[in-house]
C-alpha cells in the first residue's frame, strides 16, 4: 500500500486507503472508527430487483425512411464521387483534433494518433506492445443494432490484428436514447446480444464498460451507439505491421471473406451522395473474421507483408487512397473495379501490400479457408489511379491533410 501511495504522490495524484475486503458477507461503513452502516451483500449481488422495460420486437422507426435508390447512386460520375468522399470529415486527417494534446506516452508511443488503424504502445520492460482501437458504426447500428454491434467488436480486433497483434479483450460504452421508448430498448437489447455473440466467437471477453441512457435532444433519441474499444498484445514491438503503403513496385491485394460482398447499406457514399443509407448491409461471418486475424499474425511473423489496412468507411477506394497518401506513393489499380467494389462497404476485408514473390506464401496460409486473395493494384508513380479515378498524389495529400482544418474554420 505504501508503494502505491508513493507512486501516486510522485505524479501529484490523490490516493487514499478506503477499506479492505473481508469474508463477513457484509458491507460495513465506519466513521471515525464507529460503525455507521451495515448491509448484507448477497441480496444486492444475487437477488437484485430487475427492471424489465417493454421491448418492441417490431420497431417502426425505419418505416419513414426511404430505401436507397441504388441504380441512381451508381449512375453518378465516379471521379466526382471519389473527390466528394475524400473531402468528407470521416475520411480526411484529424490532426486538428489530436495535435491539440500530448498524444505521446513518455517515449513508449510506437504508432500514434492519425496513423490509421490501431495505436501501439511499447512495454519497455519486456519488449512487447499494446495495441488499442475504438470503433462504432453508428449508421449500421441504426439499421441493424445486432449486426452493427457485432461488426464493431470485429472492427477493433481487426485493427489490432492489422498491427500484427493478438486481440485479447474489449470494453464497451453503450450510448442510447430513452429506455422508456420500447424501440430504443429493442436497440439496446439487440446491441448487447450482438456484442455477446461476437465476443464469444472471437475470444475477446468484455472486461469493463458502462451504459449511458436518456441521450436525447428535444425528445429525439440519438442513434444507437455501442462504442467498442479493444486491446491486444504484440509479442515483438519491433515487428509492428504498418498501415501505410510506401514502396513502389509492391503489389496490393484484397484479402477478404468470400461471403464479404460490398454493399451500400449504412455506407459513407450512401450517406453523402444517395437519397438514403437505408439498404441491404453485408453481414459478418465471425469465423472468417477470426481466421483472418490468424492469417495476419502468421504473415507478419514470417515477414510476408509490407503493409496492411482495413477497408472501412468509403470502401476500397478510400482505404487504398489513404494508405498511399500516408506512405507518399502513387498507385495504379487493375481495370475491373466497378462502382460497388470501389465504394461499397463490408466487414472482413483488408488490403495488403507485398512483394510478388511472397504472394504464394500468403496463398498457402489461406488453404482450406473461406478467404480469397485478389490483386487490385501496383504501387508506384506520382498519381493515384483506381479504376477510372485519377488524381495526382500531391492533390490527394493536400485534400487529405488540409480539408479538416478548413471544415473546422468554417464552423
Amino acid at each position: 500500500e505504501a508503494k502505491i501511495i508513493e507512486i501516486f504522490k510522485k505524479w501529484e495524484l490523490d490516493c487514499a486507503i478506503i477499506g479492505e475486503v473481508t469474508n463477513s458477507g457484509k458491507m460495513e461503513l465506519f466513521w471515525h472508527k464507529q460503525k455507521c452502516a451495515e448491509i448484507p451483500i448477497a441480496p444486492l449481488s444475487e437477488k437484485a430487483p430487475i427492471l424489465k422495460r417493454p421491448v418492441s420486437e417490431n420497431p417502426t422507426y425505419l418505416d419513414s425512411i426511404a430505401f436507397l435508390e441504388k441504380e441512381k447512386l451508381e449512375s453518378q460520375n465516379v471521379q466526382e464521387v471519389f473527390e466528394a468522399l475524400l473531402n468528407t470529415p470521416e475520411i480526411c486527417d484529424k490532426a486538428w483534433v489530436y495535435t491539440q494534446y500530448d498524444s505521446s506516452v513518455q517515449t513508449n508511443t510506437i504508432i500514434p494518433s492519425g496513423a490509421g488503424g490501431a495505436s501501439v504502445m511499447r512495454v519497455k520492460e519486456n519488449g512487447k506492445g499494446l495495441g488499442m482501437s475504438v470503433a462504432c458504426p453508428s449508421r449500421l447500428c441504426y439499421l441493424n443494432p445486432k449486426e452493427g454491434a457485432k461488426q464493431a467488436v470485429a472492427k477493433v480486433g481487426r485493427d489490432i490484428a492489422l498491427r500484427g497483434g493478438r486481440p485479447l479483450a474489449i470494453t464497451d460504452c453503450l450510448n442510447f436514447g430513452s429506455p422508456e421508448n420500447p424501440e430504443v430498448m429493442w436497440q439496446f437489447k439487440e446491441s448487447c446480444e450482438g456484442i455477446k455473440e461476437a465476443c464469444k466467437a472471437l475470444n475477446t471477453p468484455v472486461v469493463s464498460g458502462n451504459v449511458s441512457l436518456y441521450n436525447q435532444t428535444n425528445g429525439k433519441d440519438i442513434y444507437p451507439t455501442p462504442s467498442i474499444a479493444g486491446v491486444g498484445v504484440l509479442d515483438n514491438v519491433n515487428n509492428v505491421l504498418q498501415s501505410h503503403f510506401k514502396e513502389a513496385g509492391l503489389e496490393v491485394y484484397r484479402l477478404a471473406s468470400k461471403d464479404s460482398k460490398p454493399k451500400f447499406g449504412a455506407s459513407l457514399v450512401a450517406k453523402y451522395l444517395g437519397n438514403s443509407f437505408k439498404s441491404e448491409v453485408s453481414a459478418i461471418h465471425l469465423q472468417d473474421e477470426l481466421f483472418l486475424w490468424s492469417v495476419l499474425n502468421a504473415a507478419n511473423e514470417r515477414g510476408i507483408l509490407k503493409g496492411a489496412v482495413d477497408i472501412y468507411q468509403g470502401g476500397l477506394a478510400m482505404a487504398l487512397t489513404k494508405a498511399c497518401v500516408r506512405g507518399n506513393v502513387g498507385v495504379k489499380s487493375v481495370e475491373n473495379l466497378d462502382f460497388t467494389m470501389l465504394f461499397g462497404e463490408a466487414p472482413t476485408q483488408i488490403l495488403v501490400a507485398l512483394e510478388s514473390q511472397n504472394v504464394s506464401a500468403l496463398e498457402a496460409l489461406l488453404e482450406n479457408s473461406n478467404l480469397s486473395l485478389t490483386k487490385v493494384a501496383t504501387l508506384g508513380g506520382d498519381s493515384i489511379q483506381i479504376g477510372t479515378v485519377s488524381i495526382s498524389l500531391k492533390e490527394a495529400k493536400a485534400t487529405f491533410y488540409q480539408r479538416f482544418d478548413a471544415i473546422m474554420e468554417s464552423i
